[in-house]
């Protein structure tokens, strides 16, 4: 049963990510976003390289690496056809041969970080989850406090404590730290 538990976690993940043509329609969106607002700016026509890996990262970030590869190669195109002299054409110089490998490396650079920040808070969020359904599923009383004793936060088991403290007329404080076995940090700061 342990061994099984990963794989359901991440088929959850996958069965919230989107589609291809979603993703791959994004890429095109962005790239198309970032070459409206570079011919629409005099401020960046001098080098449209910055949009342009935003628009990548953004597409790393948000629809994966595949589309941020598509993203990189679709900028590529769009920035020698409208950027580079001659403009409207695919007729390249070895310099701006130079300055499309640099773009397409550090736009893949940063697209990889973009995906690894991704998958991280991922697994971040898998962790959470596992963690809030073992703490929902245990039988033992889980609960939080501040260090002023107030109960901040608890799990099933905990909330029958307390509804029993309740019907018996006993201060919450006390049924929880007559139970607990081992000193917590609460304990060794609550007033009780």
């Amino acid at each position: 049963m342990m061994n099984l538990e990963p794989d359901i976690w991440q088929g959850a993940t996958r069965s919230k990510r989107l589609n291809w043509p979603i993703r791959y329609g994004g890429a095109c969106l962005l790239v198309g976003a970032a070459a409206g607002l570079w011919s629409l700016s005099s401020l960046i026509h001098h080098d449209p390289f910055e949009i342009f890996v935003l628009s990548v990262v953004v597409t790393a970030r948000f629809f994966g690496f595949g589309p941020a590869m598509f993203g990189t190669a679709l900028s590529v195109l769009v920035i020698d056809y409208l950027a580079f002299h001659p403009r409207f054409s695919f007729d390249m110089q070895s310099d701006d041969l130079a300055r499309l490998l640099i773009f397409v490396f550090v736009s893949l650079l940063a697209a990889s970080l973009a995906r690894q920040r991704s998958r991280a808070e991922v697994r971040a969020d898998q962790s959470l989850e596992r963690i809030a359904a073992i703490v929902a599923s245990s039988d033992d009383a889980i609960y939080s406090a501040t260090l002023d004793g107030i109960l901040t936060s608890w799990n099933p088991a905990a909330e029958k404590l307390l509804t029993k403290a309740a019907r018996i007329s006993r201060p919450c404080e006390r049924v929880m730290a007559s139970r607990v076995t081992k000193p917590s940090v609460c304990e060794k700061t609550a007033p009780w």
